[in-house]
């Protein structure tokens, strides 16, 4: 037995004979030390002493029994690294993540709930643009056929050479040509119904200012509707309308409006205004067209139903409140 002390800490180490001259890491400093060559003489007391027969070549031990590292061979690998400790992972560290994680996604929550009724303020506002656009260009389509015929085209278009009887045709159909959509008036059969032989294809061919992006609906259905029935301008379907029978002012006399329910754009059919009935027009806003050929945006909680029939009625003679409109 080869009893000796750590070239650096001087922790005593011991080891067996067959070892000497060998590197070994003192378990004390980590650090390597040689064994000594020449053998250190053990007494007999100590020997008799012994609780244990010597340890084996493979197991070099401190004489407190500390189990030691095996005695490295020249040419032997030690991963040094591996032996030192390791600072062990900082929950204060994960935590600090993930509370720096949770404030960002609360940012980005706010920055999200405060950016959705920006953009749907901004969506809305583009479309109520561009349908008061469509609604326009309407108005100067029928303005055009006035100064064209001498009169407003009618809700169901005139008798149409050779055919003496309407056919069951929009006057969304009849300014066609006054809209640059020639190409669709050509190819019509203009004394056909509009759902009958080839009219029933350009149902899905709706002219883009019909479509008003306020409302959902169809390709084949507009919500741009003339107003028909006691006091309004068509009263009288039969009668040709011109500018001069608006008494009350085309500026403030409704033409046309968006309806509360989209009909097929080629079929005759408008909002019919009763006497005790609800207008059937939409429940908070809608645009409308004036006859001069502006356009208004009409809010219903503004608005009640006794101004609308003023606005409607061309000759009432009743003093209309524009101030009410946008």
């Amino acid at each position: 037995m080869i009893v000796f002390n750590c070239q650096f800490c001087q922790a005593k180490l011991q080891a067996a004979e067959e070892h000497a001259g060998l590197p070994i890491m003192c378990p004390a400093c980590g650090k390597d030390s040689k064994i000594p060559g020449e053998v250190v003489a053990v007494t007999a007391e100590v020997k008799a002493h012994a609780p244990a027969p010597p340890p084996s070549p493979t197991s070099v031990t401190t004489p407190d029994k500390v189990p030691a590292s095996k005695p490295r061979r020249d040419g032997d690998r030690y991963d040094d690294d591996r032996r030192r400790p390791r600072p062990a992972s900082s929950g204060m560290s994960i935590g600090l993540i993930l509370g720096v994680v949770g404030v960002i996604f609360c940012v980005l929550a706010t920055l999200v709930g405060l950016l959705v009724p920006a953009v749907q303020k901004v969506r809305e506002a583009a479309a109520r643009t561009q349908t008061m656009n469509h609604m326009k260009q309407i108005g100067l389509a029928c303005h055009s056929h006035s100064d064209a015929m001498k009169f407003l085209p009618a809700p169901r278009m005139e008798p149409q050479p050779p055919q003496m009887i309407s056919p069951e045709l929009s006057w969304r159909v009849t300014i066609l040509p006054f809209l640059e959509q020639q190409h669709i008036w050509q190819q019509m059969d203009r004394n056909a119904a509009w759902n009958q032989g080839v009219n029933n294809q350009f149902l899905n061919v709706m002219p883009l200012p019909y479509f008003s992006l306020n409302r959902d609906h169809m390709h084949s259905e507009t919500h741009m509707q003339y107003f028909t029935g006691p006091k309004t301008l068509w009263a009288n379907p039969a009668k040709r309308v011109r500018f001069v029978d608006i008494t009350d002012g085309t500026s403030n006399t409704f033409l046309a409006a968006e309806a509360k329910v989209a009909v097929p754009w080629t079929k005759p059919d408008d909002i019919v205004v009763a006497p005790g009935v609800p207008i059937p027009l939409p429940d908070n806003r809608f645009v409308a067209l004036m006859a001069d050929g502006s356009t208004r945006f009409v809010l219903a909680s503004r608005v009640g139903d006794p101004d609308l029939r003023l606005f409607i009625d061309p000759q009432d003679g009743g003093l209309v409140r524009p101030e009410l409109l946008e």
